[in-house]
């Protein structure tokens, strides 16, 4: 989908219990961890039940220390960021995303997917498309939540937007012009940490002012909603917008905001 143009103890004394006979006291013992064994047995399904459902809840945590400034990616970091990245089809038209947990739920641009076309995800892991249903979304922040089903996935790691230091170098990951091009990568630097960026729609009427973070990592049409992400691989942007008439202008949402507004999504539609 296209880009969107100009236009987030004491210890208790012991009381005097008369002296047990050693038969009386293995015979307690005995008792003591029969009733233990027979606890652990019990406990153990409902400890693997919360277990689970504790580990599909999950969400990517957000690392909150800056990078190295001079380091590289290293070609594990890079291939991590990209299992989780997906392409996200609608209809014709195609977008990226990212994945958020490994039980299907994925973030991507609002803007990617808003013609009401069939949607669907492609994976890194099998280059198959999965059919997505769409869980819900923030327009004012540019963002949506799709869930396939699917689990297992490999999800996305991300950093703290406040850590952005300019000239510090970023990667982005997406489908620029269409799927045909999908996990394709370029990279750049922080060319601004902070920018205050104001959207008009058709008519040139301000609908907003989004604070992005810009860089001239090259973006193109199909790399909305896909990752701008660090030297260690962590997610700390999504983009979403390029400049109509400027070149080596991009800009992406701050990542650890638009993670949170996620999971508010799937929280509030669950």
């Amino acid at each position: 989908m296209n880009e969107q143009e100009f236009f987030p103890s004491e210890n208790q004394p012991t009381p005097n219990t008369p002296e047990k006979k050693p038969k009386n006291a293995l015979l307690i013992v005995a008792c003591i961890l029969a009733a233990i064994s027979i606890f652990v047995m019990l406990l153990s399904p409902i400890l693997s039940l919360i277990a689970s459902y504790t580990q599909r809840d999950s969400y990517p945590a957000v690392n909150t220390a800056p990078t190295v400034a001079g380091e590289d990616i290293s070609e594990k970091a890079l291939l991590s960021a990209m299992n989780s990245t997906v392409i996200v089809m609608c209809g014709n038209s195609a977008g990226s995303g990212i994945i958020i947990r490994e039980d299907g739920y994925i973030l991507t641009n609002y803007h990617v997917i808003t013609d009401d076309s069939p949607l669907s995800v492609i994976l890194y892991s099998d280059q198959k498309e999965h059919s997505a249903a769409m869980i819900g979304y923030s327009e004012r922040m540019d963002i949506a939540v799709l869930k396939i089903d699917a689990t297992a996935l490999p999800t996305a790691s991300f950093a703290s937007s406040d850590t952005l230091r300019y000239g510090e170098k970023v990667y982005a990951i997406g489908a620029p012009t269409g799927a045909d091009f999908g996990w394709s990568v370029t990279h750049g630097i922080i060319s601004c940490p902070k920018r205050e960026i104001e959207i008009y729609d058709d008519n040139g009427k301000l609908e907003k002012t989004m604070t992005l973070i810009q860089t001239d990592a090259a973006v193109n049409h199909g790399n909305s909603g896909g990752p701008l992400i660090n030297i260690r691989g962590e997610v700390v942007g999504i983009v979403t917008l390029r400049h109509s008439k400027g070149t080596g202008m991009g800009f992406a949402l701050p990542a650890d905001k638009a993670l949170g507004e996620a999971v508010k999504i799937i929280d509030r539609n669950k």
